[in-house]
């Protein structure tokens, strides 16, 4: 992404997920995976609303830029993922945001208790 000067700038990936040990997973990844982003974490659902329409702790656009990707975890606390989802894609002014939907691993357990 190319800056106003030409010069490279950082996308803000927007991470929507609500606990604390994979938010760093998800940090980590990018980390490890050399992806060059400014990173904004929030906790839940209502927190990402808040973020995104620029609400309480989020009304400076110099503290939360608008991200260019929103990593959302789809089963949330407060407001759920699935909510965002659907309201960031009926908002004008946010549809054009990328949205990767995650979810937790799914497991399925045999009767001997042997996991796949």
């Amino acid at each position: 992404m190319l800056s106003k000067r030409g010069q490279q700038s950082a996308a803000v990936v927007l991470l929507a997920k609500d606990n604390p040990a994979e938010q760093e997973l998800a940090q980590r990844a990018l980390e490890d995976g050399m992806i060059y982003c400014d990173l904004r974490i929030v906790s839940d659902g209502q927190e990402a609303l808040d973020y995104l329409h620029r609400r309480n702790g989020y009304a400076d656009p110099k503290q939360a830029p608008r991200p260019d990707l929103i990593l959302l975890d789809l089963n949330m606390p407060r407001v759920d993922g699935k909510d965002v989802l659907r309201e960031v894609k009926t908002n004008s002014q946010l549809a054009a945001i990328p949205i990767i939907g995650l979810r937790p691993p799914v497991t399925t357990r045999t009767s001997c208790g042997a996991t796949s």
